[in-house]
């Protein structure tokens, strides 16, 4: 029934007419929703049948998805609408159901209210859960959905888990999505910051803990840029702890040792971490322990200080336990005072320190330790157990570090080894939240764009990273490195195994003898090109290019009956092996010159914010993008003063691998060095992967540059938005 106006409230106070009914929604007596309608302005609103678009079982709490603004005409923001559904029961019993909204929602059984939520969401059908207690004979669910703006819906069904196999799949393309994001420097970062190699070491820990081969380029490049840009935050310093211990390798345990050694000389007298250089919290200490714990499990010698004095101040952070209210449990806070109050994620944190302190100083925790870590950390799990929720961070609002919560809850699980949280199996759950909410393209999403550190929390907790060894059974390796096309009547079928090079081969349809093949490549989005023939039995074909990235393949063939015969087209990621300039992409920051000249800019035109500052900003997530219209894209950079140089770099604009063969590149530009008075042409890698160097028979002195873009390689000059992200001065 529905909709109702909300106005301007968002916490579903405004009682309707629906819910006058709830006193007479008696459990075991007769009420039919057909009898009861309601007078709106002057015209009579009666319940009508609704049906959802994707039932999943038999069940009666199968009732799948229901699309609210398909039933109520989509009448925009602020309303509200109510389902009501009759559970016939023979006997008491009791029930759990899982359910989800976009948005808000409040849940009534049989007149009393058994679950509320007011966020601003999406719908995932394993965002709360309750336990329903039935009676013999009817009883009376009814359901109060919000919208707040955009899609509105209600999602229900019953107990249902995600398997094996669903969940390794969700790990393989969240691996790939990750790999895809990973920029020229080898860092992943979405904004610049003080934490570009905290974010980066985070992503390197989560591929590692979901199986990907630590000679993998991409984990090489990762660890190239962490060696070239040390940590100096506590955030930072956990996290690259965590990816070194996951190599398994004992060539890093000296720079694991030094890490350690800075996180030690960071912890405050209270036994708390800052950033360092802010007010110490809850949050950074939980990093620093977790990676002072991954060197320990490889060695690293950690003095008992350390965790005897991080219980100390861990302890300070946690609701007064002799209240009288035990049963309730005791959360913990950021730091004692800030007025974010208690919540979910820091209540996961604090029991996490508790824990690995416990297991790491072992029989040498002195007793009277030992007795108020155990309470603490078990009054922390009695309010975890009742506050657990799938559908949000308890205690912060929306989706307010949100995965970071759940990668909290498998900190916990994992380290005390527990199956459930409460009433809830927190890995069953958790895992079957994470693969019905991951994104088309692998990803984890977040409202503010942090989806790199969204999905490699996801990842930790799909692959139980906390534990000594992963757990969860399966044997995904993070990308699944055969390919093929379809098989369909008329067509080869092509095959592919990624590597350097691309094994590529045929089968022809049922019945048909090739006699020749023939193979066609093209990084995506350009033109084909002939790749070589097949040979063997299977006509295999060797693939191998110096460009990593989106490739395409095609293979067309002869058969004895005559007839000409082709294959769909097969997509395939390239990774070429690691070159020593690729890893020397990494500290190019360090050695580019530019900025300490104070360059200023000036640029023909602009795309959207992509403006000429990010062609000297020392990074590689942001770029600058001339207008489509441009017919002559020009930068011209100025000097404070002259510049001793050799070289001169350019890194082509969209350089994460995701990236490549979605957007033109420029491929030839003219020169001006200081008062020329005519142009250098010269040609540009139009790979994203490389960058183009000019390299200078002998060091000049330079205070002046002028570019002008006059080709681009897979657009039109004057209809193609082209330009670089970084333009780089050098000097050995």
């Amino acid at each position: 029934m529905g909709p109702f106006a909300q106005g301007k409230s968002e916490d579903l106070a405004i009682v309707h007419p629906p819910e006058r009914f709830l006193e007479d929604m008696i459990g075991g007596e007769y009420w039919f929703p057909s009898e009861h309608g309601v007078e709106i302005t002057g015209r009579m609103m009666q319940w009508k049948a609704a049906a959802s678009t994707n039932p999943r079982g038999e069940e009666i709490f199968d009732v799948g998805r229901f699309d609210i603004n398909a039933l109520t005409g989509n009448p925009g923001p602020r309303q509200v609408a109510y389902l009501y559904c009759p559970i016939q029961s023979d006997i008491v019993t009791e029930q759990k159901i899982f359910f989800g909204s976009d948005d808000g929602l409040r849940m009534w059984l049989n007149g009393e209210l058994v679950c509320e939520s007011i966020e601003s969401r999406g719908t995932n059908a394993y965002q709360e859960n309750v336990t329903l207690r039935l009676v013999p004979g009817i009883n009376h669910l009814m359901v109060k959905i919000a919208q707040n703006g955009g899609t509105w819906a209600f999602e229900m069904q019953s107990p249902r888990f995600e398997n094996q196999t669903a969940i390794n799949s969700a790990v393989d393309r969240g691996v790939k999505y990750l790999l895809g994001r990973q920029l020229l420097d080898g860092s992943w970062q979405n904004k610049q910051d003080i934490y570009r190699n905290g974010s980066t070491a985070l992503v390197l820990y989560a591929l590692l803990s979901s199986g990907l081969d630590p000679r993998h380029p991409a984990i090489l490049r990762g660890l190239e840029y962490l060696r070239t840009e040390p940590s100096d935050r506590t955030y930072s310093a956990g996290c690259e702890l965590m990816a070194l211990a996951a190599l398994d390798d004992p060539n890093v345990l000296p720079w694991m040792e030094e890490r350690a050694e800075d996180l030690i000389s960071w912890q405050q007298d209270n036994g708390q971490w800052a950033y360092p250089d802010a007010h110490w919290d809850l949050s950074c200490t939980q990093f620093a322990v977790l990676g002072l714990r991954a060197a320990a499990q490889r060695g690293v010698e950690i003095p008992s200080k350390v965790w005897e004095t991080a219980i100390r101040g861990t302890l300070i952070c946690q609701a007064n336990t002799k209240r009288k209210d035990v049963n309730a449990g005791a959360p913990f806070i950021y730091y004692p005072g800030h007025g974010s109050g208690w919540s979910g994620s820091m209540t996961s944190a604090g029991i996490a320190v508790l824990a690995i302190a416990r297991e790491q100083l072992g029989e040498r925790m002195k007793r009277n330790n030992a007795t108020r870590v155990n309470k603490s950390i078990d009054q922390g799990m009695l309010w975890l157990g009742h506050q657990f929720s799938l559908g949000h961070n308890p205690g912060r609002p929306g989706r307010a570090q949100y995965y970071y919560w759940l990668y909290g809850v498998e900190r916990v699980g994992a380290l005390l080894d527990v199956q459930m949280l409460g009433t809830h199996d927190w890995y069953a759950e958790g895992s079957s939240f994470l693969v019905e909410d991951q994104a088309g393209a692998g990803q984890w999403a977040t409202p503010w764009g942090e989806e790199d550190i969204a999905t490699s929390f996801a990842l930790l907790f799909l692959k139980r990273a906390t534990a000594r060894s992963a757990v969860t059974g399966g044997t995904s390796e993070g990308t699944n490195r055969h390919h093929a096309t379809k098989t369909q009547k008329g067509s080869l079928v092509l095959h592919a195994v990624e590597g350097d090079p691309i094994v590529l081969w045929v089968v022809p349809p049922k019945g048909i003898t090739l006699l020749s093949a023939h193979y066609f490549a093209r990084r995506k989005g350009e033109d084909w090109q002939p790749a070589g023939p097949g040979e063997g039995n299977r006509f295999g074909h060797r693939f191998t290019a110096d460009t990593p990235g989106a490739w395409e393949f095609q293979v067309r063939g002869d058969s004895d009956q005559g007839k000409a015969w082709e294959s769909e087209v097969l997509a395939v990621e390239y990774e070429t092996k690691i070159r020593v300039k690729d890893l020397q992409y990494a500290s190019d920051s360090s050695r580019n010159l530019l900025p300490a000249y104070r360059p200023t800019v000036s640029i023909s035109t602009q795309y959207l914010d992509h403006n000429g500052g990010r062609l000297v900003d020392n990074v590689w997530y942001s770029f600058w993008d001339c207008d489509p219209s441009d017919k002559a894209p020009t930068v011209e950079i100025k000097l404070r003063k002259k510049a001793k140089v050799d070289r001169i770099l350019l890194s082509q604009a969209h350089t994460r691998k995701s990236e490549h063969g979605l957007h033109p590149h420029v491929a030839r530009i003219e020169l001006w060095i200081n008062k020329d008075k005519q142009p250098t042409i010269y040609e540009v890698e139009t790979s994203p992967a490389r960058k183009t160097v000019i390299q200078f028979e002998k060091t000049m002195k330079i205070n002046f540059l002028k570019i002008v873009v006059i080709d681009v390689a897979g657009g039109v000059l004057g209809n193609a938005s082209v330009g670089f992200s970084e333009i780089e001065l050098q000097r050995d």
